[in-house]
């Protein structure tokens, strides 16, 4: 099958299929934000907005949408609030598409739903994707890779680096990271048995680490008010 036309309501219905597996109550949005090309608009979604901790914000990678979020989005939820937010463009479009669905074949039946998912967020016009496509070049390739600067990053900010065991990215990353920041607080977790997807293959184990993760910056924020509070006493 050949697909060449995007419908924007056949993926609000795809969407709406997936996020139908949430427990938590969520809301969707779309963000205005001013770009160089001009005003664009983030299809956004937020659950547990009440909350007052420190906010959780997901962003998907390429070819995809908030809806890959959706083993995620419960337990990340629970106690703080998360938003993730879609980067969408054509320019995205992967043709293997056939292991998205196996992911998520425990909760969504219909093994067609996330195929025509990634298909439908990706065939629409660009928009928050052009964000992200004047910080690279190529496929891939930072224009200004983190790594060059992560040693200006302040030191009392922790930094908790996941990988899959079978990814292809590169992650001996992380140990450069840390030799870089020798007296700040950088964990690395690598999860056994997953590729890029993770959080898709294994999401009660990588939910666990991001929720310790925020927990850890909780702690670290408390302290430092406490500290403001003193000083100011």
């Amino acid at each position: 099958m050949f697909w060449n036309q995007f419908s924007s309501e056949k993926l609000e219905e795809l969407e709406g299929i997936i996020l139908s597996t949430l427990r938590t109550p969520y809301t969707t949005f779309h963000v205005p934000v001013e770009l160089k090309s001009g005003s664009e608009e983030i299809w956004t979604i937020s659950l547990n907005s009440e909350s007052k901790k420190t906010p959780l914000v997901l962003i998907h990678g390429f070819a995809a949408g908030i809806g890959f979020w959706c083993r995620n989005l419960d337990e990340l939820s629970k106690d703080r609030p998360v938003y993730a937010i879609d980067l969408l463009g054509p320019w995205l479009i992967q043709r293997g598409r056939s292991d998205i669905a196996a992911k998520f074949e425990d909760i969504i039946e219909d093994n067609s739903v996330f195929p025509n998912y990634v298909y439908h967020c990706n065939a629409q016009n660009p928009t928050g994707e052009r964000a992200a496509y004047s910080m690279i070049w190529g496929y891939g390739w930072s224009k200004n890779p983190m790594l060059l600067r992560i040693d200006k990053l302040k030191k009392d900010i922790p930094l908790s680096l996941i990988f899959g065991s079978n990814t292809w990215m590169d992650i001996s990353i992380g140990e450069k990271i840390k030799d870089l920041r020798p007296d700040c607080s950088v964990d690395i977790k690598i999860i056994d048995d997953t590729g890029h997807h993770l959080y898709s293959e294994k999401p009660d184990v990588f939910n666990d680490i991001v929720v310790t993760a925020c927990h850890l910056h909780d702690k670290t924020s408390d302290v430092n008010e406490n500290e403001i509070g003193e000083n100011y006493s």
